[in-house]
């Protein structure tokens, strides 16, 4: 018995030295990439980047347009497909702005990071019926090494984006394992597409799109969107798609005319806060419309706005707000 009591001792003794020994080996490899990234530091190759792509300003055509279900025709912007260029953004692993530049300016980025560590990339084309795309990509290049290094003190990256707001332009943006900041107001954008995916995103439209855009698409996935102000853009048709993470789309102010919007959530929350004076189809009898708080829309007045509604997915996770 005595030599059994023994033997436990000696396993429990030999047990706690290996778990010890396990946590030296992570604590001297810990140390060891902090060290690392230390020396990195002062390593680093810091360069400004100032990078412009020349936009010719335009001018609106107006011409009559359609009215809402009842309403009386109102001028709008009709642009010739001719005119519009293109501007696709990539960004991933790390935080940017994207904000509205001056006229005559074009599109710019400005950039302040290691080289090192992180690449930004520009690239153009221009279609024969004069058509242009612009493609700027910033990534970061250092690995693991880079976020530890960035921790002890090293040169964060700073990273600005403008888009001109006196010529029509089509905006892709995609953001990967990144945060960013986003104010669209007062530009003159005919689509946006806006595509997150593992990061934080914040985005806003503090003041009126030149014109109504056509179409609006929205992807967020194992991540956070937050779009502000989309009433400011009155896009014709609206594309949503979250997965795995969170979405409010605030949709409330004045909408000059009807829209459709399609919404999909899959293992994730989604709020959605509705204009006030507006009619609502798609939710009528509809369980998740009386789940929200409002009923749908009874008898509503002549010449409103319509905003048709397609649900798909986890409709239990869709919380819809009014006023």
């Amino acid at each position: 018995m005595a030599g059994s009591k023994g033997g436990g001792k000696s396993v429990l003794y030999y047990g706690c030295m290996g778990c010890g020994a396990v946590v030296l080996v992570v604590a001297l490899a810990a140390a060891g990439l902090a060290g690392l990234a230390w020396m990195q530091v002062g390593d680093e190759v810091v360069e400004e980047r100032d990078l412009a792509r020349p936009v010719e300003s335009a001018e609106i055509p107006e011409t009559p347009a359609e009215a809402p279900a009842g309403g009386s025709t109102e001028t709008v912007a009709v642009l010739p497909a001719s005119a519009a260029g293109t501007v696709e953004i990539d960004v991933r692993e790390t935080g940017f702005e994207l904000l509205p530049g001056k006229p005559g300016e074009g599109v710019r980025v400005q950039a302040r990071f290691d080289t090192k560590s992180y690449a930004l990339e520009q690239q153009e084309s221009t279609a024969d019926d004069g058509t242009w795309v612009y493609r700027i990509a910033f990534r970061r290049t250092g690995g693991f090494l880079t976020m530890i290094k960035e921790m002890l003190g090293g040169t964060k990256p700073q990273v600005k984006f403008y888009l001109p707001p006196d010529a029509p332009v089509r905006l892709d943006l995609y953001v990967e394992s990144g945060g960013g900041e986003v104010d669209l107001g007062g530009l003159w954008l005919t689509d946006v597409e806006l595509e997150v995916s593992k990061g934080g995103f914040v985005v806003e439209c503090s003041e009126p799109n030149r014109a109504p855009i056509d179409r609006l698409s929205l992807t967020g996935s194992m991540g956070g969107f937050v779009f502000e102000g989309v009433s400011n853009l009155a896009p014709r048709e609206i594309d949503v798609n979250s997965r795995m993470g969170g979405m409010v789309l605030d949709l409330t102010g004045e909408w000059p005319a009807d829209t459709s919007i399609r919404l999909s959530n899959k293992m994730g929350g989604m709020q959605v806060m509705l204009p006030d004076a507006m009619e609502f189809r798609g939710l009528e009898g509809k369980e998740i419309a009386a789940r929200s708080g409002f009923p749908p829309s009874e008898a509503p007045e002549i010449g409103l706005p319509v905003m048709t509604f397609e649900l798909s997915g986890d409709l239990d996770d869709i919380e819809f707000t009014r006023p």
